[in-house]
């Protein structure tokens, strides 16, 4: 289902992710005491996911990795 979503053309770029994720890491978090962080990952060159982490409470992490190819991000429970 998901790759379909992420598939079809007509389904993209209509910010909906900037409202959705959010809404989905604030309720897990807040509502799942044993999940105590989300951590995510983006190619180097997406430049568009990796502002619409930063717009969505996401911070860079900056602890070393073992993959060049990749910037990480980790959104923790305030």
């Amino acid at each position: 289902m998901l790759d379909w979503f992420c598939r079809t053309p007509e389904l993209r770029r209509k910010g909906m992710m900037k409202d959705v994720l959010p809404l989905f890491t604030d309720y897990v978090l807040t509502n799942y005491p044993q999940i105590a962080f989300f951590h995510s990952m983006t190619f180097k060159g997406n430049v568009p996911a990796q502002q619409l982490l930063l717009s969505c409470g996401f911070k860079k992490d900056d602890t070393e990795r073992l993959s060049t190819e990749h910037i990480f991000f980790l959104k923790e429970r305030e």
